[in-house]
């Protein structure tokens, strides 16, 4: 299972991977802190779960589960 993180704070990113190795253990965790990185991210490789911020700086994280959703 790949997981896609999104979060622009290092510490919560960090606490939500360790909370999804803990229920998941053996996925593959990328953690990404702009909705620019996740897209080029998603395009390489795709996700079967995306965790996203609501607010990022470059933009909302709703951008990218609207792209994802358009494929």
């Amino acid at each position: 299972m790949r997981v896609m993180i999104l979060e622009d704070d290092s510490w919560i990113a960090d606490l939500l991977k360790q909370i999804v190795l803990s229920l998941r253990p053996g996925s593959q965790v990328v953690c990404l802190d702009s909705v620019s990185a996740a897209l080029r991210d998603w395009q390489q490789h795709s996700a079967d779960m995306i965790i996203s911020d609501w607010n990022l700086p470059d933009g909302p994280g709703t951008q990218l589960l609207e792209q994802v959703r358009q494929n």
